[in-house]
């Protein structure tokens, strides 16, 4: 399986913020920041064997006798990545972040606590 995360974009209070991020930062509060990431990934679903004598002969140097057959690119959800004091102001003030969910069901929260760790 391969995997490959894009990472990004960074919210800050200097980054130009659309709402609801703008009122989730706030402009008074520089420590609040958040930085958004998506998760790709590509499985090997079945090796083929080359065909063919250039083929066997360049297996025969590289070792590389099969052809991977890959699935589809499958996408996450977009995450958040944020302090958890921001996480429980999002639900304090119940933000419209879109058609009036709160938050929306593909946008995953996790939390950074204190030492470093990571709260889902």
């Amino acid at each position: 399986m391969l995997e490959r995360f894009d990472i990004g974009p960074f919210y800050s209070q200097y980054t130009d913020n659309d709402e609801p991020i703008r009122s989730l930062i706030g402009e008074e509060n520089t420590n609040n920041t958040l930085l958004k990431f998506r998760r790709y990934s590509v499985i090997r679903i079945d090796n083929i064997e080359k065909k063919g004598l250039k083929n066997w002969l360049i297996g025969m140097f590289s070792g590389d006798k099969m052809q991977g057959l890959f699935s589809n690119t499958m996408q996450s959800p977009q995450y958040l990545l944020m302090p958890h004091r921001m996480i429980q102001m999002v639900y304090n003030r119940k933000l419209n972040f879109r058609k009036g969910k709160n938050p929306p069901e593909e946008i995953k929260m996790y939390g950074v606590a204190s030492d470093g760790d990571l709260i889902e």
